[in-house]
């Protein structure tokens, strides 16, 4: 619903830019909710000074519908990526692999840092979580433990992997079957 309001907004106002196609109706009501005046005359023939009025009323309910669609926009993706319950996935399990749960997860990786081969994820004590490899990091708002075993990293396009104990070692299962062992730092 966000999204439809705000392209709704954007679109009223980018009709107030264009003379061909300015809808006076609707912008005046889009702009009016945030204090901005755009003038209503029906010649249409606005003079200089009533242009530069519209130029500022546009800036301003552009500046506006921006804020809000990035904000409403964001906090939907937040509030979406890791939900209640970890999708259901064949993962690539081994006969001595000791299934693991959210409470042994969060005891054992909140705060710590995990060493793979390719590179070190953090799990941090605010909730964030970043993954470094080589030069580069990616980080994200959050990351979720689910009963199963499976974690969530809250990145825009949610990432599942799921936690075993295999022979004493933590291992991470990524969506496509491969498997990584994980070693503890900090």
């Amino acid at each position: 619903m966000g999204k439809e309001i705000t392209f709704f907004w954007v679109q009223e106002v980018l009709n107030c830019a264009n003379p061909r196609k300015r809808n006076y109706a609707g912008a005046a009501f889009f702009c009016r909710a945030i204090g901005a005046y755009i003038d209503r005359r029906a010649d249409r023939m606005a003079c200089f000074d009533d242009y530069l009025l519209d130029m500022k009323s546009l800036a301003v309910c552009l500046v506006f519908s921006i804020s809000v669609g990035l904000g409403a926009g964001a906090a939907a993706a937040a509030a979406a990526a890791c939900g209640s319950s970890a999708p259901k996935n064949g993962w690539n399990l081994h006969s001595d692999d000791q299934r693991v749960t959210a409470d042994f997860l969060a005891k054992t990786l909140e705060g710590k840092e995990v060493k793979y081969d390719g590179g070190t994820e953090t799990y941090r004590t605010d909730g964030s979580y970043a993954y470094k490899a080589g030069s580069e990091t990616w980080k994200a708002p959050g990351y979720r433990f689910y009963k199963d075993g499976v974690r969530c990293i809250d990145y825009s396009k949610p990432r599942y992997d799921l936690y075993v104990v295999n022979n004493g070692k933590l291992v991470l299962v990524n969506w496509g079957g491969g498997r990584y062992e994980g070693r503890l730092t900090k």
